[in-house]
């Protein structure tokens, strides 16, 4: 895990392609002075969960290498992360706001504010068809040499192009907020995994 942040630290804050030459800075053009990472995966790094004594909406850090070694660089260069919250809503039903951390949490995703978080919402009829039919079903066996286990339906092909599409709006969304922050600042759009291949194209 400590690689992977190692990396993507030193290609946001370190890249050669962000030197600025003496031409540039004669000619007073703006430069990228940092960037800003946007991850895009299919959770987010925390899920939300309403505690059962107050009713009050909480953040629950999720595990794995991912959150680990990410979430400490979005962080630092005040970056957004683009998911999926956990929970499902009815169509008459209001989504759950992002709250801010706990005072109390020490977990890898505790400085990310409310703001750098950029939800998805869908149905559970799309995610079952999403992900557990056609990435859980088709995909993963496909790419761990599995193919004779892999089951394809068109239904679930369907969902997961609509899934990504929906992926790739909120994604511009997220690239819009970090430039109306702070204009000179070039995203690096990170994103994650079999999930979401369609999602950079669509």
């Amino acid at each position: 895990f400590e690689s992977v942040r190692n990396w993507v630290q030193q290609y946001l804050f370190k890249s050669p392609r962000l030197s600025v030459d003496e031409d540039i800075k004669e000619e007073n053009v703006e430069v990228p002075e940092q960037e800003a990472l946007i991850v895009v995966s299919n959770r987010l790094p925390f899920v939300l969960k309403k505690n059962p004594l107050t009713g009050v909406v909480e953040r629950k850090s999720s595990a794995g290498g991912l959150v680990t070694a990410v979430a400490p660089v979005v962080v630092q260069c005040k970056g957004k992360w683009v998911g999926w919250t956990g929970n499902f809503y009815g169509p008459n039903e209001e989504p759950d706001y992002i709250p801010e951390a706990d005072i109390n949490d020490k977990t890898p995703t505790a400085g990310i504010k409310a703001d750098q978080i950029v939800p998805v919402y869908y149905d559970k009829t799309h995610f079952n068809n999403y992900y557990n039919g056609c990435c859980n079903g088709a995909f993963w066996p496909l790419f761990h040499s599995m193919p004779d286990r892999a089951v394809f339906s068109v239904d679930h092909w369907q969902d997961y192009v609509a899934v990504n599409k929906l992926f790739s709006e909120k994604t511009l969304e997220a690239i819009h907020g970090v430039r109306e922050g702070n204009p000179t600042v070039t995203p690096l759009v990170w994103i994650h995994d079999y999930h979401l291949m369609l999602a950079g194209n669509t």
